[in-house]
């Protein structure tokens, strides 16, 4: 007699995995939808699974005696199964729909990208070149690429995550994505296009928008794209992601959204410097036609400028779900302005030809300088390489180790002050002063050691893109 009650109970349980698997991988659930369907699923188990177990047990007591009675409880059980189909169409119908195959900030990311591969050709072919940069887009392509702002920082972009990232500071996504952080000038909304592909590109709550939950206890799988790149690029489960939500915050699995996206969108360019300022005046133009389109993308919100998430969804930039994976411009002060905005401030109505000028003839003579950390042969970029992680570049005498794993570095000054920690608050040697020609970048390879990096007899002049192949 007892049994009849776990009888009706395996039925609710069966109903809710049934319902569970109905639900379109193309839909997103929201709390209000979840707290709806949980409602109706209590009441067709209050009521209508007591119908059930009445009779299931025979009991005329409790299905009432008479003819009409047992009817009404039997019409009771139809009628609460009505009502909770129909309120499931209704719940299903608040969901937020997305195609199969939704491609979340695709459009932002993709400008972006250009933004960011025409920033680096242009450096790339200005530090190899004769000619020099007008100061003002200097600034902006130093600020845009490495974040330099008022060349507090050296100038470098890492191969591994930075370790900041791991810091208890950035934890805080919607400080770092949305808000102006206190105290600290660098890693704010704007910061770099770096940040902003990690701000706009790096997963949220609970791996979303590749994963949705049924009830907190089920998830499935989407099959969206995040800027382009699917599940397995980004996350290898569901408990992944950058987000603040409830005063909780994680800062999970960023490595990947960094491999994927930033060393992804680096990687991908597809013509290299092959002579010292090969099309100079070419380049500059590209990098304006993307800053330009990159712009049209903005969306405004609360009276600031907004890149990715959606038109009408004032969120904060927090990750808390798919609506809250964006980047919102403006919270911080003037001097804190995003690098787009020191771009347009460089570009806007000038031809290519007036930003780019010729050294004067007192400061021409000041690229050998550069030579002592690097044999540059022709117009290629020398990279200082060795297995085993003890590298050092051989005229390198001020090199320090790293936090993590290899770096990067991105060096176009002649006195190489190098300070290898990703520190943001490290003091380098790249004063604003740029008249003389910085000479050739050069790359370095690092890796974390206790002990001091030896020399390294292999070095091998290769170009700028062809690092990560």
């Amino acid at each position: 007699m007892r049994m009849a009650p776990l009888h009706s109970h395996c039925r609710f349980a069966l109903l809710i995995y049934i319902s569970t698997k109905t639900f379109s991988q193309k839909t997103m659930l929201t709390t209000k939808s979840i707290g709806m369907g949980c409602c109706l699923l209590y009441f067709f188990c209050l009521f209508g699974g007591k119908g059930l177990v009445a009779r299931t047990m025979k009991d005329t007591e409790v299905i009432g005696k008479g003819k009409g009675k047992g009817k009404g409880k039997e019409k009771g059980v139809w009628v609460a199964l009505l009502v909770m189909v129909m309120g499931m169409r209704r719940v299903s119908g608040s969901y937020e729909d997305y195609e199969n195959g939704h491609n979340f900030n695709g459009k932002e990311h993709e400008a972006l990208c250009s933004v960011f591969k025409a920033s680096a050709d242009v450096w790339e072919a200005s530090k190899g070149s004769p000619l020099t940069l007008d100061k003002n887009l200097e600034y902006g392509v130093r600020q845009a690429l490495f974040g330099t702002y008022d060349g507090k920082i050296p100038e470098r972009i890492t191969e591994g995550l930075p370790a900041a990232y791991n810091t208890h500071s950035l934890k805080y996504r919607g400080t770092r994505c949305g808000g102006c952080p206190g105290g600290d000038t660098n890693y704010f909304a704007g910061w770099s296009i770096t940040h902003d592909l990690m701000c706009l590109c790096t997963p949220g709550y609970y791996s979303e928008p590749f994963y949705y939950w049924i009830l907190g206890f089920i998830y499935r799988e989407t099959g969206f794209r995040l800027c382009g790149r699917k599940r397995e690029d980004m996350v290898p489960d569901q408990y992944q992601g950058w987000y603040s939500y409830n005063g909780y915050k994680q800062a999970k699995g960023l490595h990947s959204s960094w491999k994927a996206v930033v060393l992804g969108c680096y990687n991908n360019r597809t013509k290299r410097r092959e002579t010292k300022g090969h099309n100079l005046e070419e380049k500059v133009k590209k990098l304006s036609e993307a800053t330009q389109h990159f712009t049209t993308l903005l969306k405004q919100s609360g009276g600031r400028s907004k890149l990715g998430g959606f038109e009408k969804h004032h969120t904060e930039s927090d990750g808390k779900d798919e609506k809250s994976m964006h980047v919102r411009y403006g919270a911080c002060n003037d001097r804190r302005q995003p690098w787009w905005k020191k771009l347009n401030e460089a570009l806007m109505g000038k031809k290519p030809q007036e930003l780019i000028k010729r050294p004067s003839s007192a400061s021409s003579g000041a690229g050998p300088a550069h030579n002592r950390h690097t044999r540059s042969t022709g117009g290629g970029m020398s990279i200082s390489q060795e297995e085993g992680g003890e590298s050092k570049d051989p005229g390198d005498t001020n090199t320090t180790t790293l936090d993590d794993s290899y770096a990067l570095e991105l060096d176009s000054n002649s006195t190489h002050a190098d300070n290898t920690s990703t520190d943001t608050n490290g003091i380098g040697a790249h004063a604003e002063d740029h008249d003389d020609d910085p000479g050739p970048l050069t790359f370095h390879y690092l890796r974390s050691s206790s002990r001091r990096p030896r020399a390294s007899p292999l070095l091998v002049s290769l170009p700028l893109g062809s690092l990560f192949l």
